[in-house]
């Protein structure tokens, strides 16, 4: 009974807030993928010594568009959850770098081989 009231309360706060709390989430987005793109440009490959680049944003982007894909074709008219876990890969010798948003650094992952690192 007192379920209804709560959920009308929720969703009107929800839409007083939203004009507020959507434009500071964008910001925030936005500055986090300045800060990545800043960290890839400026760092170097800890297996070949490649700068990263801003190139390694999209060559990961790339990656994981294709193991999704690949994931689709494997598992038709499932549904599957996926969880990203490389932000930046190396065009050189593609090994996969995982983004740290709290040290705003790229690490290495290791238990992902050079050769599969593009299917990450």
């Amino acid at each position: 009974m007192l379920v209804f009231p709560l959920l009308i309360l929720a969703l009107l706060a929800l839409r007083i807030t939203l004009p507020v709390t959507l434009p500071i989430a964008s910001m925030i987005d936005w500055l986090n993928d300045r800060r990545l793109r800043a960290c890839a440009c400026g760092m170097q490959c800890a297996r070949c010594g490649d700068v990263l680049g801003a190139g390694s944003l999209p060559a990961s982007d790339a990656a994981h568009r294709s193991a999704l894909v690949a994931m689709g074709r494997q598992y038709p008219g499932s549904l599957v959850h996926v969880v990203r876990r490389a932000r930046g890969q190396c065009t050189r010798c593609g090994a996969a770098y995982r983004w740290d948003q709290r040290r705003r650094t790229l690490t290495l992952i290791d238990d992902a081989p050079a050769s599969l690192a593009a299917t990450q």
